[in-house]
């Protein structure tokens, strides 16, 4: 993966979220990233540092091989996702078939609320 690559990657990631490159930068640790630094990286596109990689994937809450796997890059599940996962862990299919209708239904009524 190209620097230009990584970065464009990046910036998908962000959108994906809704988020900011402003989000990102202050959810970064000033003394691994600096400001500058983070904008002359997506704005000069000047080259990405390791530790900088790292340090988006925490802020981002993924691993280095998410950001990096393309091809996967719905795959990568947020921490409330992971909870909404679990809490269907050992449920049997008839009682998932009938809870599956009524998240629709929520998600379906806060969409339109909106």
């Amino acid at each position: 993966m190209t620097n230009e690559e990584l970065l464009c990657r990046l910036e998908s990631i962000l959108k994906e979220r809704g988020m900011t490159l402003y989000e990102l930068q202050k959810q970064s640790r000033e003394e691994v990233i600096k400001g500058s630094t983070f904008y002359s990286m997506f704005e000069k596109r000047s080259a990405v540092k390791i530790e900088y990689i790292c340090e988006f994937c925490r802020v981002l809450d993924i691993s280095v091989a998410q950001l990096i796997d393309e091809k996967n890059s719905k795959k990568y599940l947020t921490p409330v996702q992971i909870e909404l996962l679990e809490e269907f862990e050992g449920l049997d299919d008839a009682m998932i078939r009938r809870i599956i209708p009524m998240v629709k239904g929520i998600i379906f009524s806060e969409k339109c609320r909106q």
